[in-house]
């Protein structure tokens, strides 16, 4: 009896089987990486690219094409991936997806971050300012030098010049 030859789908036109046998390897240990079982045989896998007729396409830049999870979830497997560009697969994987309260928090320190970097001083602190500063007073040293007075009042040096060269802070003439 003779043996049963099997078609060969191995057609890759820019990679020979040792660098196709690599890339297998590196999205094997990626999905390992993530705790995604890859239930693949490398025969599987290539005849799965080569089927679809982007093995030369593959990557994770937008025009490119991935082998991606149905709905993201379950394991690479035979009955669970399809290949499809990157861009699309980024874009399924963020649908109906909530942020977690660390993220959220996250967010939050740093919107308080940005807001005490801009915060506003108030009219009388302006007046304190003005009168406080020595006109040629410089240094970090002085006592009421223009950096001396950006580090007490938590303002940038160029802040306290608008404000002394009144530039900026005219409470009259906002309202």
């Amino acid at each position: 009896m003779k043996p049963i030859r099997r078609p060969c789908f191995y057609k890759i036109s820019e990679y020979s089987i040792p660098e196709a046998r690599d890339l297998y390897n590196r999205q094997r240990s990626a999905a390992k990486r993530r705790k995604i079982p890859f239930l693949f045989t490398f025969s599987e896998w290539l005849i799965v690219w080569e089927m679809s007729g982007k093995f030369d396409e593959r990557g994770k830049e937008k025009d490119q094409f991935v082998m991606a999870r149905n709905g993201d979830t379950g394991p690479y497997s035979l009955e669970n991936v399809e290949i499809i560009s990157s861009w699309a697969n980024n874009s399924q994987a963020h649908l109906g997806k909530r942020h977690s309260e660390e993220l959220k928090a996250k967010r939050k320190r740093i919107a308080r971050k940005i807001a005490k970097s801009r915060r506003k001083l108030t009219e009388e602190q302006i007046e304190k300012i003005r009168q406080e500063h020595v006109p040629g007073a410089r240094g970090k040293g002085t006592k009421f030098g223009t950096q001396a007075l950006s580090r007490k009042y938590d303002v940038s040096a160029h802040t306290i010049q608008n404000i002394i060269g009144r530039k900026l802070f005219t409470y009259k003439e906002c309202m």
